[in-house]
């Protein structure tokens, strides 16, 4: 994975010069973006929110409207039909008042149904697309914290502190020199 570095100082944004100045006097910290998933992930991720800004395309509650009209045209009003008829000994059954009153409230049922599936329906999409806008603006990149290295002269200087002393605090030889 790739890591995209934050630089906090000037001096690093220069070309060969700054590589030698941290190389010297060190890298100072670093605050980096490291990203948290995998470009597969991201790819997902960003498809989940355009279905999620674009609301799903083409899922709407006309079909399933249209089906239970269908199926209310079809079988419903047949099957009191039938009911009225076999139970009544007169050709008018179809025409009675009681005929006309059980097929209102069948439509009334079937109008309060499909009021109560259209509601539900925008409920139920629009939680899975509040769902879908959570996904995908899931944050892509943490930030991490390089610390700051020493440069070569932090790193020599106690060895050259320890040399110089050894050498300043040598009893000097007679004889040799001045």
């Amino acid at each position: 994975m790739a890591v995209a570095q934050l630089p906090i100082n000037p001096i690093q944004q220069g070309g060969f010069g700054s590589g030698l100045y941290n190389f010297l006097f060190g890298q100072p910290e670093q605050f980096q973006a490291v990203p948290r998933f995998t470009p597969e992930q991201s790819q997902a991720l960003s498809s989940l929110l355009q279905m999620g800004l674009g609301g799903m395309g083409d899922l709407d509650f006309g079909p399933i409207e249209q089906r239970a009209r269908s199926q209310f045209m079809q079988q419903t009003i047949p099957t009191l039909s039938e009911r009225f008829t076999a139970l009544s000994s007169t050709p008018q059954a179809l025409s009675s008042p009681t005929f006309a009153g059980q097929l209102g409230q069948a439509g009334r049922q079937l109008e309060e149904g499909l009021a109560s599936q259209r509601a539900q329906y925008g409920l139920q999409r629009g939680s899975l697309l509040q769902g879908l806008l959570g996904m995908g603006l899931q944050p892509q990149f943490e930030t991490a914290m390089r610390p700051r290295t020493p440069g070569i002269f932090e790193q020599a200087l106690p060895v050259l502190g320890q040399v110089g002393g050894a050498y300043l605090g040598m009893p000097r030889l007679s004889g040799l020199g001045a």
